[in-house]
């Protein structure tokens, strides 16, 4: 940066600030935030801001309480804000939450088979031949023999709860 873009810069800067005889005028016609300094072009003083002036200036007395927020905009009554004679409009209830559904008694049924290769018990529920829900546990797959009845839970296709009698 050569010196005389520094002097067309500087002057540019100064012809835009406001300019005082002395410090002390300066500094009688602003906030505590700002200070006089001598400028360089024009001899004459500008302001500047102060480092640091928010945390050293005056500071203002906080509250013991909190205020008191208003109300909310679902709150207010807003029949003001409608056509005269209009009515004003029904206010809708409140969703209730849905009640889960009861569960569905447990069913037993009986083994038609082995546990196959896909974790599945072939099954004869109510007279019919139906195949099982994946069973995760090995320790249950291998008592899942022919003739062994099994406690059902709800769904489609039922899973295998638990080992109701052994095989007769």
């Amino acid at each position: 940066m050569g010196k005389g873009r520094y002097i067309k810069s500087a002057e540019r800067a100064c012809a835009g600030k406001v300019r005082f005889e002395t410090a002390q005028e300066a500094e009688r016609t602003c906030d505590y935030r700002f200070r006089a300094y001598r400028c360089p072009v024009c001899h004459r003083f500008h302001l500047t801001s102060r480092p640091g002036a928010t945390k050293t200036g005056p500071v203002e007395p906080t509250p013991t309480a909190p205020e008191p927020k208003g109300p909310k905009l679902g709150d207010l009554d807003w029949s003001a804000a409608l056509e005269p004679g209009k009515p004003k409009p029904p206010q809708l209830p409140k969703r209730a939450k849905p009640k889960p559904p009861p569960p569905l008694p447990s069913r037993v049924a009986r083994c038609a088979g082995p546990c196959g290769k896909d974790g599945r018990v072939p099954l004869v529920l109510e007279g019919r031949l139906v195949k099982s829900a994946r069973v995760p546990f090995p320790g249950l797959r291998t008592r899942l023999q022919k003739g062994v009845e099994v406690r059902l839970g709800a769904g489609d296709p039922p899973p295998v709860l638990e080992v109701v009698g052994e095989p007769s």
